[in-house]
C-alpha cells in the first residue's frame, strides 16, 4: 500500500536534534567580555567564532544523547517527539550528522586559532557530555552536577578566549543557577511522567528531596549575590548602584520558583514562553549594560 503521509524532507528533522533553541545558553560565552567591559575592545569575530563554535559542540551532545536514548525516548512524553524517537530520522543518518557537526567543530576550532586553554575545555565538555549521554546520568545528583557543568565550561571557555581571568564571584553565582535550574528540569520531567510509565532518571528522585534542592540553592545563590553586590570589589568595580541589580536576581529566582512546581523546569522554555522571566533577564542585562559601558 502507498504511503500517502506527508513528507517533510530530512532538513526538518536535522534541525530539530539541533536543538537551536538551546543555543541560548552559548552566551555565557560572552559573559567574561561584557562583564569585563572588554565587549568594545575585544576581537568581535574570535568571539563569534566562539559562540558559534558551542553551539556545533551542543548541537553534537544534542544528536549523541538522542543515538544513545532513541529507544526510551519514545515512551517518553516529553521526548517521544524527538526525530530519531519518531523515526523521521534514522540513526544512520544522526551518526552520520554527527560526524559531521564534529568535523565542522574541528575545522572551526583549528582556524580561529584560540589559545589551547580554550580548546581544551570545548574538549572536556564533549567528554563529560558523552560521559552523561554513556550512562553517567543514572547516577543520582552526580548527574545534577554534570548537567550544571555544561553552564560553567562555556563560562571558562568565554574567559579563555580573551585571556580575562574569572572572578570567584561569576563561578560561584553561576554554579548555583546552574545546579539550581538542573535540579528544577528534574522536578518538571517529574511531574510531566506518570510513575508506571517509561523509567527515567527522574523516577530515582523524590520530588519532595528536589523541592528542598531548589529551595537550599535559591537561597543560596540570592545570598551569594547580595553579598556580591556589597562587597569591595562589585562596589569598585561597578559603583554603588550594583546593589539594585539585586532586584532582577531575587525577581528572577522567586518566578521560577512560582513555575517550577508546575512542571515549568526546563530553564530554556521558561525564559522564552514567560515574558516576566523574560523582561528581568532583559532588564538585567540593560542594568549592567548601563553599570559598565553607560
Amino acid at each position: 500500500m502507498k504511503n500517502n503521509a506527508p513528507q517533510t524532507g530530512i532538513l526538518p528533522p536535522l534541525i530539530a536534534i539541533m536543538r537551536p533553541q538551546h543555543w541560548i545558553k552559548n552566551t555565557l560565552v560572552l559573559l567574561p567580555a561584557f562583564f569585563s567591559g572588554r565587549m568594545a575592545d575585544t576581537d568581535a569575530a574570535q568571539l563569534a567564532m566562539a559562540f558559534v563554535l558551542f553551539c556545533i559542540a551542543a548541537s553534537a551532545v544534542y544528536v549523541f544523547n538522542d543515538l544513545c536514548d532513541r529507544m526510551a525516548d519514545g515512551a517518553h512524553p516529553r521526548t517521544r517527539r524527538r526525530p530519531l524517537a519518531t523515526q523521521k530520522l534514522s540513526p544512520r543518518a544522526a551518526a552520520i550528522f554527527l560526524a559531521v557537526l564534529l568535523a565542522g567543530g574541528a575545522a572551526l576550532m583549528y582556524g580561529m586559532q584560540a589559545p589551547a586553554a580554550f580548546n581544551a575545555i570545548v574538549l572536556c565538555y564533549l567528554g563529560v557530555n558523552a560521559g552523561y549521554s554513556l550512562g553517567l546520568k543514572r547516577v543520582p545528583v552526580l548527574e545534577l552536577f554534570l548537567l550544571a557543568s555544561g553552564y560553567i565550561f562555556r563560562l571558562f571557555a568565554g574567559g579563555s578566549v580573551i585571556d580575562e581571568p574569572l572572578t570567584g564571584w561569576i563561578v560561584a553565582v553561576t554554579g548555583l543557577l546552574a545546579l539550581m535550574l538542573a535540579a528544577g528540569k528534574r522536578r518538571g520531567d517529574i511531574a510531566a511522567v506518570e510513575k508506571d510509565k517509561a523509567m527515567t532518571m527522574a523516577a530515582t528522585y523524590d520530588p519532595a528531596y528536589l523541592g528542598v534542592i531548589i529551595t537550599v540553592l535559591a537561597a543560596a545563590l540570592a545570598a551569594t549575590y547580595v553579598l556580591f553586590c556589597i562587597s569591595d570589589y562589585a562596589q569598585t568595580r561597578f559603583g554603588p548602584h550594583v546593589t539594585w541589580s539585586a532586584l532582577f536576581v531575587l525577581f528572577g529566582i522567586m518566578r521560577y520558583l512560582q513555575l517550577a512546581p508546575a512542571g515549568g523546569g526546563d530553564p530554556v522554555a521558561l525564559l522564552y514562553r514567560d515574558r516576566p522571566m523574560l523582561a528581568c533577564a532583559a532588564l538585567f542585562a540593560l542594568c549592567f549594560a548601563g553599570l559598565i559601558y553607560g
